[in-house]
């Protein structure tokens, strides 16, 4: 009985003491206590883009952009946040869950690779003790980049005559295996338009003037009718100018654009002007009844050097 009751003891004596190193009334649960530890924290950049395929998240580089943190629990009022050092503004009306900071991402200096956005919670006076988040997104800064051969062809008994366009960044080898010409070395290429004569003489807004779509190849057409040649007798008089007006764009935002001006005469093409081509000005072929002009933006894909050869000197 006396060894019953001296291990009762022990026993209640060891409680008591457990109890004092914990403090009083605290009960520990492992789990519970690495939940509250992770508190779910998102962390956002205006505009980024998520490649299911390579599980990075792009972001426009080398401009601001606002980077959201959004909390599940509010921030204590005695705690503040910051964003890769520096002090975050809390949302007006978010209950200090969502906090933001407008901050510019640069690229690494190889480029295109994962940088760490730190976010962190605590008091002024223990930075030590500042509870830490971050996310991992990869910079773009750079344009895409693309060449073109353009086409056009007369329109057989259009009325008003003009011609067909076509563009394409395609070519093929002497293998006749198909080629490529545009590209974008980080997130790649996204959206891009064509938008033909913003006050256009032939065809309403909207009836042929614009060609749209995503990513590589870059191919589209304006059709007949979109097009018209030089005509002083219609009335009203067509003048047989047409701007083209480009833009190409990557999936974080970066934006190639250049202006096609494109003139021709009562039956054929007559100039291409203002192209940003590097080289020497573009030079035309006709065969029946088509005119090709190659429009090179000295791209640095390694299919371009197929497609828009350099030129002997």
């Amino acid at each position: 009985m006396k060894k019953l009751l001296l291990v009762l003891l022990v026993v209640a004596l060891s409680s008591f003491l457990l109890v004092g190193c914990l403090g009083e009334g605290t009960v520990v649960d492992e789990e519970e206590e690495e939940e509250e530890e992770e508190q779910a924290v998102t962390i956002t950049v205006a505009g980024e883009y998520y490649d299911a395929s390579t599980g990075l998240t792009y972001v426009q580089g080398c401009t601001p952009k606002l980077v959201t943190v959004t909390f599940a629990e509010p921030v204590a009022e005695e705690f503040g946040v910051q964003i890769d050092g520096d002090p975050a503004t809390v949302k007006a009306g978010s209950d200090r869950k969502i906090w933001t900071r407008e901050m510019t991402l640069d690229e690494t200096e190889l480029g295109c690779e994962e940088v760490c956005i730190i976010v962190t919670v605590g008091h002024p006076c223990c930075p030590d003790d500042a509870d830490t988040y971050w996310k991992l997104v990869v910079p773009d800064c750079e344009e895409p980049c693309a060449s073109f051969t353009l086409t056009f062809k007369d329109c057989v008994c259009e009325v008003p005559a003009g011609v067909e366009m076509s563009w394409t960044t395609t070519c093929e080898d002497i293998c006749d295996f198909p080629k490529d010409c545009c590209g974008d070395d980080c997130s790649g290429v996204g959206v891009w338009t064509f938008t033909l004569d913003l006050s256009d003489d032939v065809c309403a807004p909207g009836e042929c003037d614009l060609e749209t779509d995503s990513g590589c190849e870059i191919s589209g057409a304006f059709e007949c009718g979109c097009l018209s040649y030089a005509d002083p007798d219609a009335d009203p008089p067509l003048t047989g100018i047409h701007e083209v007006l480009v833009s190409i764009k990557d999936n974080v935002g970066n934006e190639f654009t250049d202006t096609w001006n494109i003139t021709f005469d009562t039956d054929n093409v007559t100039s291409v002007n203002g192209l940003s081509v590097s080289g020497s000005t573009p030079e035309y072929s006709t065969v029946n009844d088509e005119w090709t002009v190659e429009i090179d933006y000295s791209c640095i894909w390694d299919d371009c050097a197929i497609c828009f050869p350099a030129p002997l000197t």
